[in-house]
């Protein structure tokens, strides 16, 4: 049904959310916990230009990689900002980010409540689909709006963060 779904896709992008939290958090434990023994972190990188995709491995001996020892903030500052483009975009590659699946969710509910048959099942979720009494948004649209707010919770959009 119709509320199982949207119920089903909150979950589903509410859960993801969630573990990019996690990953947070350990990127910065382990940031600290290298800072706080003094050492480095080890880094491998590669050119991923697809003109350059043959000469790919796929292994840790790849020739296209090459490792570098990064101090614990430069490290951090990385991490957080290949998770940032994952979820708050751009994502690398033309891959949508979370934030751009939950703006496709939030046009797909818009949509599903312009269809004339909607107002025929109206009825049978009344509870469901009642408009919130201060913003008049349908229930299925403060989920999304819930979602957007874990999103900002993440501290993504903050540079300073990124320091």
């Amino acid at each position: 049904s119709a509320v199982s779904n949207y119920m089903l896709l909150t979950t589903l992008l509410t859960s993801i959310v969630e573990r990019y939290d996690c990953v947070l958090k350990q990127i910065d434990a382990d940031a600290r916990h290298a800072s706080d023994v003094g050492g480095a972190i080890p880094f491998r990188m590669g050119e991923n230009r697809p003109e350059y995709s043959h000469l790919h491995t796929g292994g840790f001996d790849c020739p296209m990689g090459f490792d570098i020892d990064l101090s614990p903030s430069e490290w951090r500052k990385l991490a957080r900002k290949a998770v940032r483009a994952d979820v708050v975009g751009p994502a690398p590659n033309g891959r949508q980010s979370v934030s751009d699946i939950v703006g496709l969710f939030e046009q797909r509910q818009h949509q599903w409540h312009l269809r004339p048959d909607v107002e025929s099942i109206r009825p049978q979720h009344a509870r469901w689909n009642a408009s919130h009494p201060a913003t008049g948004d349908p229930t299925c649209m403060r989920f999304v709006q819930v979602i957007r707010e874990h999103i900002q919770c993440l501290g993504l959009g903050n540079e300073a963060n990124l320091v």
